[in-house]
């Protein structure tokens, strides 16, 4: 997927400026979580003590749905998020204790990766 630059001398520096400030504006702020082209996997503890409501989500989330569904969700790591899942969801809201459930997202650096290169080349 590489990225062509086309024009005079001055144009392609022009561009590749804009490009750096991309590059530059995404190392400090990043993108915001819980996008459409994000999935996420809910896994919980491979052991007996996993609540029925926690073994029910075992899967995949779409990034829109994540924050919906667990609205109470912490960061864990870049790419790792706790639900919080005893106290997001109501029918869980009988579950005493932490849940040791976790969301982490699916090939988050090929996302990241693809969403800078469409954004480097809007400006080409």
């Amino acid at each position: 997927m590489p990225i062509v630059i086309k024009g005079t001398l001055e144009e392609i520096n022009e561009k590749l400026f804009a490009m750096s400030q991309i590059v530059q504006q995404r190392k400090v702020g990043g993108w915001q979580l819980f996008q459409s082209d994000e999935s996420w996997d809910y896994t919980t503890q491979p052991d007996e003590k996993v609540c029925p409501v926690c073994q029910s989500l075992k899967g995949q989330f779409n990034g829109t749905e994540v924050p919906v569904k667990f609205q109470l969700w912490e960061r864990e790591d870049q790419n790792v998020v706790y639900p919080n899942t005893h106290e997001s969801l109501p029918e869980a809201a009988y579950v005493r204790g932490r849940c040791r459930c976790s969301l982490a997202w699916n090939d988050y650096l090929f996302v990241l990766l693809n969403r800078l290169f469409e954004e480097m080349s809007e400006v080409v």
